[in-house]
């Protein structure tokens, strides 16, 4: 009986190590379109407007295309994967905590804007306006 206790959990654990998590590879401070949703000069524009806000403003700014969350092991909600992405590729001034992350998982059909907690509530509207095409 001890035996296939042992046997079950090493099978639990091995089994849970391969569904395990992961994230997708940095490459970019300011665009990583996984998704190949932006087309070359979408991407550069993007890009030399994402470097003006940091240099002007202090402001780091990524985005990220994905196909889906489950591409890296995610199923659920997209804010437990942005939160975790975010603090996985330390978006913005480690000590400010103050980077901005916009995630867009194409299949999934779903987006969000992370914020650091640097900004406390104060960016909540108006990255919800944002995401809603108000501005």
């Amino acid at each position: 009986m001890k035996h296939w206790f042992v046997s079950g959990l090493v099978w639990l654990c091995v089994a849970s190590a391969s569904m395990a998590q992961s994230y997708p590879d940095y490459e970019n401070t300011y665009v990583n379109d996984y998704a190949d949703l932006l087309g070359g000069s979408q991407e550069s524009n993007l890009i030399s407007r994402l470097g003006t806000l940091r240099n002007d403003y202090g402001i780091e700014f990524t985005v990220i295309t994905i196909n889906q969350m489950s591409d890296f092991g995610h199923s659920g909600a997209i804010e437990p994967f942005a939160t975790g992405l975010f603090n996985h590729w330390g978006v913005g001034d480690a000590e400010k905590n103050d980077g901005v992350m916009m995630l867009i998982a194409r299949y999934d059909r779903t987006l969000r804007i992370e914020v650091g907690s640097g900004y406390g509530t104060s960016k909540n509207q108006p990255m919800q306006a944002i995401i809603d095409g108000d501005t």
